[in-house]
């Protein structure tokens, strides 16, 4: 079961307009599905955002950088019988959503940390694939050029490390209809990834270039 935590209120770094994100007080992983893209789809788990597009000047920004105005409950049954008063303007406060693919794109054009960047793009990625593990009909998905422009530029920021990073560095090289690199990129995997690294495997060699669904141990 999943429950609701206060509201956090901010600021747009940009236009300083009141927002608010929605955040949980708990949850779990439940009816999970993990992807070998690293993305989770924990329904019960929901992820809080990151990085979003301002409703008001529409502008995108990392909630990290807006000003951060605190904490409200409005949701009076998980906290006691009233809610939180609410200063003036917090009220009417959109609730922000996270950045689609052209948010993520213009961020990324505006980024040079290495680490920022590197969530983008991981994002991306997984937005680009959630066509795929959304669809019906999966075998008609048809992937953009920027999908595989965005795996590239997601290689160079990975290190070959025997761990996560060296397994998504494959995950990449496999997506992009590279098999045998891809398998050459897992080789001396660390023993904690070995699982992930074994699917990830038989997927290049079976020619399957798709995001997939891991089975994960136990």
């Amino acid at each position: 079961m999943t429950t609701p935590g206060p509201d956090h209120f901010f600021s747009c770094p940009h236009c300083k307009a009141i927002l608010r994100r929605r955040t949980i007080g708990s949850g779990n992983t439940f009816g999970s599905t993990l992807w070998s893209d690293g993305f989770l789809d924990a329904p019960m788990l929901p992820r809080l955002v990151q990085v979003t597009r301002c409703p008001s000047c529409e502008r995108p920004f990392f909630v990290d950088d807006a000003q951060d105005l605190g904490t409200h409950w409005t949701s009076g049954s998980y906290h006691g019988d009233t809610r939180d008063p609410l200063p003036c303007g917090y009220k009417d406060a959109p609730a922000v959503e996270d950045a689609g693919p052209d948010a993520m794109s213009e961020l990324i054009r505006q980024t040079v940390d290495r680490d920022r960047l590197r969530y983008l793009r991981m994002q991306t990625w997984h937005i680009y694939n959630h066509s795929y593990r959304n669809s019906e009909s999966k075998a008609q998905v048809q992937l953009l050029s920027e999908y595989y422009e965005n795996l590239e530029q997601i290689l160079g920021l990975l290190d070959d490390d025997r761990g996560q990073d060296q397994v998504m560095k494959a995950e990449a090289l496999r997506e992009l209809g590279k098999p045998t690199e891809a398998i050459a990129a897992l080789q001396d995997i660390n023993a904690k990834f070995v699982w992930v690294a074994d699917q990830i495997r038989a997927l290049a060699k079976a020619g399957d270039s798709n995001v997939g669904v891991l089975n994960r141990p136990g």
